[in-house]
C-alpha cells in the first residue's frame, strides 16, 4: 500500500500547492487513506500471527536454516532456500514488531488522509 498510497498522497499535496480542483485533492487524498486502512489490516494480520493469536498463512510457518551449498553454489542453493517463518519476529523494537510498526504508521497516514480529505478549508 505504501508504494501507491505515499506517492498518491505527496501528489495531492502538490495538486494542493498548484491550485487544483478540490474534488481532485480529496480523491486522491481518500485513495490514499484507503491503501493506508489497507497496509493497517495488514500490520494488524501479520502482528496477530506473531503473537500466534491467530494462524497464519500454511505456507509461511517453516523456519529458516542454513542452506547447505555442497560446494556448488548460491544458485543451486535457490532450490533448498526456505523463507523465513512469518510468524516470528525478526526484530522488536520497544515491544513492538516491524509489522507492529507498519500498523502505527498506516493508521496515523489514514487518519492524516482522511481528515485533511474531510475538511473544508
Amino acid at each position: 500500500p505504501y508504494y501507491v498510497g505515499a506517492p498518491l498522497m505527496l501528489l495531492a499535496v502538490i495538486a494542493s500547492m498548484l491550485h487544483a480542483p478540490a474534488w481532485a485533492t480529496r480523491g486522491l487524498l481518500g485513495i490514499g487513506g484507503l491503501l493506508m486502512l489497507y497496509g493497517l489490516y495488514l500490520g494488524v494480520y501479520h502482528s496477530g500471527v506473531e503473537w500466534h493469536w491467530w494462524a497464519g498463512p500454511t505456507d509461511c510457518t517453516a523456519g529458516a536454516g542454513p542452506v547447505d551449498t555442497g560446494g556448488k553454489g548460491v544458485l543451486d542453493a535457490l532450490d533448498k532456500f526456505v523463507p523465513p517463518s512469518c510468524d516470528k519476529a525478526a526484530l522488536r523494537i520497544l515491544g513492538l514488531s516491524l509489522a507492529g510498526w507498519n500498523a502505527i504508521a498506516s493508521l496515523v497516514l489514514a487518519a492524516v488522509a482522511f481528515r485533511s480529505a474531510l475538511s473544508r478549508d
